[in-house]
């Protein structure tokens, strides 16, 4: 009884992070997924037209990818979050 007194407070805080935390990263992905597909479109019509080396387009192509990739660790986190939640869920519901 005096564990699910303790653990309440922290479900609660636990349950606002992940929610603020799920907001925050819906608006996050369609920034980084605009900024690597203008990237990656800058990409393509840089070698179409001839403006860049095989070298730096490389690396442009890279960096694409890398912003395409931030917001699948970040709901990987979120993941976690809800994970957590749901254990201490369990221990205060008395499942």
């Amino acid at each position: 009884m005096i564990i699910k007194m303790i653990l309440l407070p922290v479900y609660i805080i636990l349950v606002a992070i992940r929610l603020v935390f799920g907001i925050v990263i819906r608006m996050a992905d369609w920034i980084f997924y605009l900024l690597g597909g203008l990237l990656l479109l800058v990409t393509v019509l840089s070698y179409y037209f001839g403006l860049e080396t095989g070298e730096s387009l490389k690396s442009m192509v890279i960096s694409s990818g890398i912003l395409f990739i931030i917001p699948q660790a970040a709901s990987l986190l979120e993941g976690v979050l809800e994970f957590c939640t749901m254990i201490l869920g369990d221990k205060i519901g008395g499942r």
